[in-house]
């Protein structure tokens, strides 16, 4: 087993405090992921959380997952583990509490503006003095739960655990922009990068209260800037502590994809263009299995793997890979419907995409079955990569079942709710009914599981590609 000073020898500062800021940043962004989450949920318009409910569930959720870091990051380092994890997650979280520290100059008209509170700056410092106190409390309860003899970590253990936090991170966003497409609030916000000429940030939630479709189409703005934040942070990582040039290749080139996903999504708002909403979506799930294929690469079971002793399945590299492009260009076909759905002069391309989904779902059930086999039978018993592919290979079938399943609940939803227009702008809200709670959470749950299915078949194939060709 390598020490921590063998792991971090080259690097000039002391392997002690090297290794407590990569678990004081994991820390704080799994809290932060975390609280996100939880901040979105209790906001949801209906909802109805009372403030200190909404403050205690989200303190809560930071506590554990700071005293859950904290143990794992072993007695010595536990405590500031979580105190400075504490700190970080509110320096994250701050990009939320803006909207309580911005308030509308006229709380019934948006066009009102925006004003910064005349205590914010004294909130702002009782937000990181609570998230502090909140995460020392966290290591504490970590260390009394931590191991007296708790290994050294293996190399690159934390940047492998918190490329698992990345990908995290952007599963709520999918879901909040899957939420956006199917309730038709993908034109609620007219403006971009602002939100209604206003900072985005400081945006207060009475007004994104005001109609759902603009609190869902302003989160999924949040939730994208926090998504950019944690990538970056994982490019710095790989760029600094990851020896192999391709990775760190690939992480920038990841990060350039999330900066044009972000730049995309702004353009399809500005121009009020469907084709580009339809780019937009594609594009991040694509992200999203990519990200998830990075957490192969970057894991230390990857990096102790002895690439030539490994067994080559052409069968399992054939259908992994067939899969990957099947459902690829069922994701194509299903968010262009999805986005030209009620656009005049695209009725034939929208029926078409949809006609072509439907028929072309039995290959992509047909590619995931093989793999998902191929993935549980192979390769044998000495293979290190065994249980890694038999449990995706299970977890693959088993959400492509459910995705078959809701993509005929969502069809026959969608074929009697008649037809429906193209997404109302911001000016055409008030006289534009909202979309059933039912079918947009059905919707939703088709393309949300959907990208956990890509995101799966690339998993698979990334292990796959380990393997050398005999």
């Amino acid at each position: 087993m390598a020490t921590t000073t063998q792991i971090l020898s080259e690097n000039p500062v002391s392997p002690r405090r090297t290794l407590l800021l990569q678990t004081s940043v994991t820390a704080g962004f799994v809290a932060a992921v975390a609280m996100w989450c939880g901040a979105f949920i209790v906001h949801l318009p209906g909802v109805g959380s009372p403030t200190a409910m909404t403050a205690g569930l989200l303190l809560l959720a930071q506590l554990i997952a700071c005293a859950w870091v904290a143990k794992a990051a072993g007695r010595k380092l536990a405590i500031p583990t979580g105190l400075i994890g504490g700190l970080i997650a509110a320096a994250v979280n701050s990009l939320l509490l803006a909207a309580v520290l911005g308030e509308g100059a006229d709380q019934t008209d948006i066009a009102g503006g925006v004003n910064l509170r005349d205590d914010w700056l004294l909130m702002l410092g009782g937000f990181f003095g609570v998230s502090a106190l909140v995460g020392l409390i966290g290591g504490a309860i970590g260390r009394a739960m931590a191991r007296a003899d708790l290994p050294e970590p293996t190399p690159h253990l934390w940047l492998g655990r918190f490329a698992i936090v990345t990908a995290a991170s952007v599963f709520p966003l999918l879901l909040v922009g899957g939420l956006v497409t199917s309730s038709d609030s993908g034109m609620a916000v007219p403006d971009w990068p602002t939100t209604y000429g206003e900072n985005m940030f400081l945006f207060p939630y009475a007004y994104m209260a005001s109609d759902s479709r603009i609190f869902l189409e302003h989160t999924h703005r949040l939730f994208g800037t926090f998504v950019g934040i944690t990538t970056i942070v994982l490019t710095l990582w790989v760029l600094i502590a990851d020896p192999r040039r391709w990775a760190k290749f690939a992480a920038v080139g990841l990060l350039v994809l999330v900066i044009v996903q972000g730049l995309l999504g702004g353009v399809r708002v500005k121009e009020n263009l469907e084709i580009l909403g339809a780019a937009h979506g594609v594009l991040g799930q694509i992200f999203f299995m990519l990200i998830v294929a990075q957490t192969a690469w970057l894991s230390p079971a990857w990096r102790a793997i002895d690439r030539d002793a490994l067994e080559y399945s052409r069968k399992l590299k054939v259908f992994s890979t067939g899969f990957v492009h099947a459902a690829i260009f069922q994701l194509i076909t299903g968010a262009t419907y999805r986005q030209l759905k009620g656009v005049e002069g695209a009725e034939v391309i929208s029926h078409s995409a949809l006609g072509l989904h439907v028929l072309f779902s039995f290959v992509v059930v047909a590619f995931a079955f093989m793999a998902a086999a191929a993935a549980t039978s192979a390769p044998s018993e000495t293979d290190p990569r065994k249980r890694t592919l038999n449990l995706s290979g299970k977890a693959l079938m088993g959400v492509i079942v459910l995705q078959f399943a809701l993509g005929w609940v969502v069809l026959a939803v969608v074929l009697s709710g008649g037809p429906r227009g193209r997404a109302p702008t911001a000016e055409e809200l008030a006289e534009t009914p909202l979309v059933g709670v039912t079918e947009t959470l059905l919707a939703t749950a088709h393309q949300a599981n959907g990208a956990i299915a890509l995101a799966l078949g690339a998993f698979i194939y990334a292990w796959v590609k380990l393997a050398r060709k005999g």
